[in-house]
């Protein structure tokens, strides 16, 4: 047996003529290249040895390569059937009878339905899928009257043994060159394909930090080693696997699978941080892949200052999703719904909510879902830091500014923030006079430091929250008219835990499996008595306070069981235990929905339309809670 390995390319034929010519042809050309002759019923056993040995590309023809195509993993060339076979074919069996059919796979069978028209002949065309359907098609078209079957080896060979007439298709030597001339193509893109693969695992595997390569299907094709450490797999359990089996974070992938760079991005995996940037692999101005750089553990200490900002613990980062929003209320489903649409958009947002109803859940979560996810999300609440304090750290300042003020002065977080999103929580306790300043950065999107004369331009969203009506502060002179309606070009109201009571149970579970991780506690549930006395409680604190009393609850957990006995123990003279029937809760929440649509309808001057858009709801939905609460007439 010839040396298959040094040559790359092998022909197999299973019928003698076809592999006469071939191999004539192969001598008188020159090729290096050894052809074979096996028997059809050992065709696909010796491909695979001929693989062993080294082939990695092979040549046949008809129903062999085609029946070789789907049994081995290295490319197979079929020998293309020209219009001298068919002529010369067809020619022989009309000598035969005029009750013709051509039989092959579905090559053979596409190319024959573009040439036969230029015959004077009704021929019949029987497309075959695989061996095994070869005899039953030859029996139907045996018992439909043809006498005559034209085709490659595989359809003579069973129609013989039927007892019909067969012309088998002459081999042609241009067709085996240009068969030849494709396989080396073919073999030299691969080589080609092999080398950039080496040069980029070499690459991969000299860079300091982890590497990862992903395909436009989601596929993992390559990493290196230093990312087989930080991920903590092999690149055999990795390569070839969709990538969600590896990296946690698929926004940055589809993000960059969709053409867009990510640069410094912060996730935590296995609790640690890393840092990822990414881009999209472009060939030929299609994207065809991603490659992620991943940082990890200390290195992140020696990124530059504009990472450090980002660090958790700076409050510039939005570390919460929507998914991190639990509950499955109608109430709690149709914000979350509503907010992921506003996400969409870089329109400012007014969040209303009572306290701790997770108004800055819903802030970050926004963020996290909008185009500017992978740059800053920086907090600020108005009401706790002093009218002079909250200037500086709105707008920044030149040095020397004021006494005390650093000598290389200081950006405001407008700059810090820039591409990025502010929210502003507790907007309605800022002094008036920085009203004024927030109206004109929102107005002229620029910014000027305290004591400077330079106008920066800046690009940022603002999100604002506040649990007080911003209506009636207006009224009272104690917020800006021009920036109530500059602040409120969406609205969105989260409701309080007393309006959504069916999520009290899942968000008291998962507050109890946090918090027995965090304190090594056991946690083995909620008894029903504890669950149906959580019920009854009237949460003035919301989601924040129930977290808190399930806190509580684990550390005083003596069995892991948290039921009525330990919430009871849980509770303080600061969370009175006061039941309250669910009508009553209703009550309160029906007249609270109830005057605030009034409200919005007087501003409005009963347009009703208008009403709806700032209520967040469409007209329809608008007219049925008007007719439920009886304000038809406004």
């Amino acid at each position: 047996m010839e040396h298959a390995a040094h040559y790359g390319i092998v022909s197999i034929f299973t019928n003698q003529l076809a592999y006469e010519v071939a191999k004539k042809v192969s001598e008188e050309q020159g090729y290096p290249y050894p052809v074979y002759f096996t028997p059809l019923e050992n065709a696909i056993n010796f491909a695979k040895e001929m693989i062993q040995s080294g082939a990695e590309t092979i040549i046949s023809r008809g129903g062999v390569a085609t029946v070789l195509q789907q049994n081995v993993d290295v490319p197979v060339i079929s020998i293309k059937y020209s219009f001298s076979d068919f002529a010369i074919s067809i020619e022989k069996a009309r000598k035969i009878s005029n009750k013709i059919a051509i039989v092959s796979y579905g090559t053979g069978i596409a190319y024959a339905q573009r040439i036969l028209p230029f015959f004077d002949a009704k021929i019949t065309m029987a497309q075959v899928k695989n061996a095994a359907d070869m005899e039953e098609t030859l029996r139907e078209l045996q018992k439909s009257g043809i006498e005559v079957i034209i085709g490659g080896h595989s359809s003579t060979t069973a129609a013989q043994k039927l007892g019909m007439h067969t012309v088998y298709m002459s081999a042609n030597r241009y067709d085996f060159i240009e068969a030849v001339e494709n396989a080396q193509k073919n073999l030299a893109m691969y080589y080609e394909q092999k080398s950039r693969l080496q040069t980029i695992t070499a690459v991969l595997n000299s860079a300091t930090t982890a590497m990862l390569v992903i395909d436009n299907h989601g596929q993992i094709t390559n990493m290196n080693g230093k990312a087989q450490d930080v991920l903590g797999v092999t690149e055999e359990n990795a390569v070839g696997k969709p990538y969600r089996k590896v990296f946690p974070d698929s926004r940055i992938v589809e993000e960059t699978l969709r053409g867009h760079e990510v640069r410094e991005k912060i996730i935590q995996y296995n609790m640690n941080y890393l840092v990822v940037s990414s881009n999209p692999i472009l060939l030929d101005g299609n994207i065809i892949g991603a490659v992620l750089n991943i940082q990890v553990g200390k290195e992140i200490q020696s990124i530059e200052n504009k990472l450090r900002i980002k660090t958790v613990s700076s409050g510039y980062v939005a570390r919460s999703e929507f998914s991190d929003i639990l509950g499955t209320s109608a109430a709690i489903c149709t914000v979350k719904e509503r907010a992921s649409v506003y996400a969409q958009v870089d329109s400012t947002i007014m969040l209303y909510g009572e306290s701790g109803v997770g108004k800055e859940l819903f802030a970050q979560s926004i963020h996290n879902d909008s185009k500017r996810r992978n740059y800053p999300f920086v907090a600020v609440n108005c009401a706790a830091l002093p009218e002079s304090l909250l200037e500086s750290e709105l707008f920044g300042y030149e040095k020397g500014a004021f006494t005390g003020a650093r000598a290389e002065g200081k950006a405001g977080i407008f700059e810090m923030a820039h591409r990025g999103t502010i929210f502003l929580d507790e907007i309605g306790e800022m002094p008036l006079t920085l009203q004024s300043r927030l109206l004109r950065v929102l107005q002229e999107k620029e910014v000027t430091r305290i004591g400077g004369s330079r106008v920066l331009p800046i690009d940022v969203r603002i999100l604002a929250a506040t649990n007080r009506d911003l209506h009636e502060e207006v009224k009272k002179g104690n917020f800006r008219n021009d920036l109530y309606y500059r602040l409120c070009v969406l609205v969105l109201t989260i409701p309080p835990l007393r309006r959504r009571k069916e999520d009290i149970q899942s968000l008291a579970t998962a507050f109890a499996e946090r918090f027995s991780r965090k304190y090594e506690r056991e946690f083995r549930g909620f008894c029903e008595d504890g669950i149906d006395a959580l019920c009854q409680l009237n949460f003035p604190g919301n989601v924040r306070e129930l977290s808190n009393l399930v806190e509580r609850m684990v550390i005083l957990s003596r069995n892991g069981m948290l039921g009525r006995d330990v919430l009871e123990e849980a509770l303080s003279e600061e969370f009175a235990y006061e039941p309250i029937t669910q009508a009553a809760a209703r009550q309160d929440s029906d007249e609270l929905e109830r005057q605030r649509i009034l409200r919005i309808l007087n501003e409005c001057g009963g347009q009703k339309e208008e009403a709806a858009r700032l209520l967040g709801m469409s007209r329809t939905t608008l007219w049925r809670k008007l007719k439920r609460f009886q304000l038809t007439e406004c």
